[in-house]
């Protein structure tokens, strides 16, 4: 991985993520069907805002071309789903709030989704889901997570079981948005995390994703850590 972490500087390294026009037209589709029967005013004013989040510029990869992969995956799922509409919800928001600097930016998007979503009259059960998937993000703890909150975890982590080249692309992207920290702190943070990832028993949470993407992920963890390590 010779490659990893190379020119983090300069975005042509990990533009691959950035939302295409396919993308956009997708994200604003799947928008407009989600919020079809809430009030059009807030879910226009709520779906602007969070376009606008998404596309802050220190985002390399917590951006709308993550929203749109998360998006896909759930598509892909939805039969294995009880409430679609909760998953997809939990999408939209659970990166809305994303700071590098900030140890609250779950905490701060799970708020951000209730004030908006109780604005829009979703149902309280459905807006305590979507809540609970959020927060789950900040360890990525599936242990008490629904098979919904199991399989939102899982797209969310898809991005460690891609090829070797995506996943390159993607710890530059991820060094990118902390270019400020420098290497002798972000390597070792960077590094304790992705360990802690690797020694869990299984990554990923529903059989679906642990048969698809279990093996590529360790593999790919590993070699960062190799890396990182040197």
């Amino acid at each position: 991985m010779t490659s990893l972490y190379a020119g983090i500087t300069n975005m042509k390294h990990v533009d691959i993520f950035a939302p295409t026009e396919k993308d956009r037209s997708f994200l604003e589709q799947e928008w407009a069907e989600l919020t079809a029967e809430l009030p059009a005013e807030t879910a226009r004013e709520a779906g602007q805002n969070l376009f606008a989040a998404y596309d802050e510029k220190h985002r390399a990869y917590h951006n709308l071309g993550h929203i749109a992969a998360l998006l896909r995956h759930c598509n892909d799922h939805r039969d294995a789903l009880t409430d679609v509409a909760a998953v997809k919800f939990a999408i939209w928001f659970h990166d809305c709030v994303y700071k590098t600097s900030r140890k609250d930016n779950e905490e701060k998007s799970a708020k951000f989704a209730e004030m908006y979503l109780a604005a829009l009259g979703v149902p309280e059960t459905r807006r305590q889901a979507v809540t609970k998937m959020i927060l789950a993000t900040q360890k990525h703890d599936g242990t008490d997570a629904t098979e919904d909150g199991k399989y939102f975890l899982d797209f969310d982590l898809s991005i460690l079981g891609t090829p070797i080249n995506i996943y390159r692309a993607y710890a530059n992207a991820i060094r990118y948005e902390y270019r400020l920290v420098p290497n002798f702190f972000y390597r070792p943070g960077r590094r304790e995390v992705l360990v802690s990832f690797f020694n869990r028993p299984r990554l990923y949470f529903t059989d679906a994703f642990f048969a698809s993407h279990e093996t590529r992920a360790r593999e790919n963890l590993r070699a960062e850590i190799q890396t990182l390590s040197s």
